[in-house]
Parts: C-alpha cells; sequence; structure tokens
C-alpha cells in the first residue's frame, strides 16, 4: 500500500480553517477556550466520528493537522481539542450503540458537552490507576487521588481509565459526569493555566453504572487504541510548537542588537536556524506518516511512540534556539516565554518518554 504524506485538499482546507480560527481567538492569554467554542460554532469537530454518526469524519492525519495549527498558537489549547476529540467523540463511535454513550456523543458534537480525559500521564500499564469495584449487580465505584486531566473545569463529562479489582490487569473505561457527588476537580501546580490547563480530579467512592462502563478486553483493546492516539494529539500539537518556537527564533536573529548587524548574519545562527527547520519539517511528515499507519491497521503503536518522541524533542531544540537568540530580557517583549514554558512541559504529555524509548528499543531488537 502506498503512502502520499501530502495533504488532500479537504485536509488542506481544515488546516486553513483552523489556522484562521486559532489566529482570529488569540488573546495572549494562554489556555483560553475560546478557540474551541469557535471551532464548534463552526463545525470543526468530531474529525474522527464518521459521517454517518454525525461527525465530520476526516480521520486521524487531520486530527493531527489541527492539532499541529491550534499548537502553533496555543499548545493548550491544542492538546485540550485533541483529547476532546478522543474522549467525546473518536471514543463513544468506537463503543457502539449503548444508548448512555451514543447521549456521550450527542452532546459533544452540539457542542455542550465537553469530555476531558482523565488519565495518568505514562500509561503504559493500568498499575497505579483509579481503582474500580464491581458490584454484584454490575455497577461500579471508583477511587483515585489527583488524577490528571487537561480541561476538566470545563468539561461535562470524564473519561476515567480504572482497573477492575480482582481482575487482573483488565483496563476500565466509565464516563462520570464531571459535576457528580464524590467528584473533585482543582487545578495542577503545572501543565498550563487558564481554562484548559491541566487539573487534578478526585474520585472519592463514586458510583457509575454498568451501562457507562466498557470493561474486560474490549475495555483494553480500546485504551491501547486512545494512548496511540493521545500520542498523535502530542506530536501534532508538539510540531506546531516547534513551528512557533522556529519563528520567534528567526524573528530574533533578524533584529538588530545594540546598533550592531543581526545575529542571522553569521553563518554558526544560520546553520543552526536551518537546523531547527529541518527537525520541525521532519517532525511534520513523521506525525502524518504516524497517524497514516494507525489509520490503515498498524496498531503497535510504535509509529506514534516515535513520532511523540521526534516532535517533543523538535520542539525542545527549538526552544533552546528561540531561548538563546531572544535572550533573557527579549523573552517577555516577544511573547516567547510561554512558549518555553509549554515546550518544558510537554516532555511528558502522552506516556513518558523513558517508556516510549523503551518501545522503540525493544522493536529494534535491543
Amino acid at each position: 500500500m502506498s503512502i502520499d504524506l501530502a495533504l488532500s485538499p479537504e485536509e488542506e482546507a481544515l488546516q486553513r480553517e483552523v489556522r484562521a480560527v486559532a489566529e482570529q481567538c488569540s488573546s495572549g492569554d494562554p489556555g483560553t477556550a475560546a478557540p474551541l467554542r469557535a471551532m464548534s460554532e463552526r463545525g470543526i469537530w468530531g474529525l474522527l466520528v464518521p459521517a454517518a454518526l454525525g461527525g465530520r469524519g476526516s480521520g486521524l492525519v487531520s486530527l493531527v493537522v489541527a492539532c499541529e495549527e491550534l499548537g502553533r498558537v496555543d499548545p493548550w489549547v491544542g492538546l485540550a481539542f485533541g483529547l476532546f476529540e478522543i474522549a467525546g467523540g473518536w471514543l463513544p463511535a468506537y463503543w457502539g450503540e449503548v444508548p448512555e454513550v451514543q447521549g456521550v456523543l450527542e452532546s459533544y458534537l452540539r457542542g455542550d458537552g465537553l469530555c476531558a480525559f482523565a488519565l495518568e500521564e505514562s500509561p503504559a500499564g493500568v498499575e497505579g490507576l483509579t481503582r474500580a469495584h464491581r458490584f454484584e449487580d454490575g455497577d461500579y465505584l471508583l477511587r483515585g487521588q489527583e488524577v490528571p486531566s487537561r480541561g476538566a473545569r470545563i468539561a461535562a463529562r470524564l473519561l476515567v481509565v480504572a482497573r477492575e479489582e480482582r481482575a487482573g490487569d483488565g483496563a476500565l473505561l466509565a464516563y462520570v459526569p464531571a459535576r457528580a457527588a464524590g467528584v473533585a476537580v482543582r487545578p495542577a501546580a503545572l501543565g498550563g493555566g487558564g481554562e484548559v490547563g491541566l487539573c487534578a480530579v478526585d474520585l472519592e467512592d463514586v458510583r457509575i453504572s454498568a451501562r457507562d462502563a466498557l470493561p474486560g478486553e474490549r475495555g483494553g483493546e480500546a485504551l491501547r487504541s486512545l494512548c496511540i492516539r493521545h500520542k498523535l494529539v502530542v506530536a501534532g500539537v508538539a510540531t506546531g510548537l516547534a513551528q512557533a518556537l522556529w519563528e520567534k527564533a528567526l524573528e530574533a536573529a533578524a533584529s538588530e542588537r545594540g546598533g550592531g548587524p543581526p545575529p542571522a548574519g553569521r553563518q554558526a545562527v544560520q546553520h543552526a536556524l536551518a537546523a531547527a527547520h529541518t527537525r520541525v519539517e521532519a517532525a511534520r511528515l513523521v506525525a502524518r506518516h504516524a497517524a497514516w499507519c494507525a489509520e490503515n491497521g498498524v496498531p503497535d503503536g510504535l509509529h506514534a511512540a516515535i513520532a511523540r518522541c521526534y516532535a517533543v524533542e523538535a520542539a525542545t531544540q527549538a526552544a533552546a534556539l528561540a531561548a538563546r537568540l531572544t535572550g533573557a530580557r527579549g523573552r517577555t517583549a516577544t511573547g516567547v516565554q510561554p512558549y518555553l514554558d509549554a515546550a518544558r512541559e510537554l516532555d511528558t504529555a502522552g506516556g513518558c518518554p523513558e517508556s516510549d524509548k523503551d518501545g522503540i528499543a525493544q522493536s529494534l531488537g535491543l
């Protein structure tokens, strides 16, 4: 099967749409939900939901493209959008014909039922996740402390990943109303502020119906697919962030310093900018390739892990270059500081980087 990494006309149109929304809604205040509301109003929503179910049916490459464009302007909004699309759009469509779950999908597509993803940031396994106790009638009781969830403060529901007691390593996925009794949401210390900032969620004896839970083997399968999509979202956002940081570095290099010539006139700076640009372009192609693989029956997650690792490293190196060229005094004036903060904190989004690299090494027979 041949691979064409060039964007289709539909994907290019989506790219322009998302870029316009992101730039128009940019307020300079990281983490505002205004771009998400605007995208919902314009129908840039439900990218992973088949058209037959009311979604846009665009696919994973489109999701990566959208996250990249949002990541160029506000990485936190890009992450929140991607995770909302997975938890509120893709998973209910995957789940099937369950009335309660279809209600989650319908409200999400209307734009009034955002669904935040509540899972520890290192989902290599289910050890240490929220615990789920099953009653004889099939209902579940959930207990968890300080579970990370981006955008939980504006979400109507939380998609909680739990481990069933006395069920080995079985994963349980469950939808929980964000304002249910026993649910407490508070801002986390790191992970960006604003409406879509990272939150810590406490679940204290939260009882849910069996109809709102996807347990057992199917729950584990869904979790693996969900984590792959999470990594693709991070890869897209990190690529957009790397692009923004490279642009900041280029702008700083072209500016005069104290009446002297711009740094861009020096060969060492030119080479550093060229190398950063090369990494950004490569990250973009690797992310699209990984999305294509996930959508075309390559389910092992290796390509998603490679894309996440490479894109985050590209953003980290672009951040170092931008910091060097703007200088300590210029970071605030040029608006580069929020991007530098995002590059640092993005490293653990979508999973532990060491775990991803372990998986890549194993694939090489090491």
